[in-house]
């Protein structure tokens, strides 16, 4: 009962928790609602050369400019906001694809809390794609990087890089006792260099190949 009881605490409790952090956490348009637009509406006001109602949706201070219509976004006010009110009633963007309730939600509040920028924007974007900080800093942008070798107390077992990284791992697991009762460690190299883990005392092995 009381593993119970513990199991319910751990896993049912956090949820509204979870909702309140996400209702407190600052909504800025870079982090949150550019990629909403991006998805769902630069393919019309933003790709292409020329805008669809002169509405260009890379920005936020374009948002605020508008196009044909006027204004997209009044800040503090989204009920009157031109941009959630075509959301809201699925009229934008056109097609099946809508945008789902969280991310209405989230337009709804950047637009409620002023429309803000993580930084000021810059004075004009070039033709088609643009990227942010936030985007370039995912690991996809990053430059490729060599990993340091770890150590391993079994070194002469190493042939290859390769054995290095799941030598290390074989031995953590074993430390940790993740190797189960009675069990040992043994590197050896085979056939092509690999690092092997064997266990004594109960029967059952683990072993590690490349």
């Amino acid at each position: 009962m009381l593993r119970l009881l513990f199991a319910f605490v751990v896993f049912a409790a956090p949820l509204p928790l979870l909702a309140a952090d996400r209702a407190a956490e600052p909504v800025t348009f870079e982090a949150h609602v550019r990629p909403i637009l991006k998805a769902h509406c630069w393919q019309c006001h933003g790709e292409e050369d020329e805008l669809k109602g002169h509405l260009d949706t890379r920005l936020a201070r374009l948002l605020l400019t508008g196009g044909d219509t006027g204004p997209a976004i009044v800040p503090g006010k989204h009920a009157e906001s031109l941009l959630y009110e075509r959301v809201a009633a699925n009229e934008m963007p056109p097609g099946k694809k809508k945008l789902s309730a969280r991310e209405t939600e989230v337009l709804a509040r950047w637009i409620d809390s002023g429309a803000k920028t993580a930084r000021p924007e810059p004075e004009s974007l070039a033709a088609g794609d643009t990227f942010t900080d936030e985007e370039r800093s995912h690991w996809s942008f990053q430059p490729i990087r060599r990993p340091p070798m770890p150590a391993v107390q079994n070194g002469e077992s190493v042939r290859t890089p390769i054995d290095a990284f799941l030598l290390a791992r074989l031995e953590s697991d074993t430390a940790s006792g993740g190797g189960g009762t009675g069990s040992t460690l043994r590197a050896t190299p085979t056939a092509t260099g690999t690092a092997r883990r064997t266990s004594s005392g109960n029967g059952h092995g683990a072993t590690a190949t490349t």
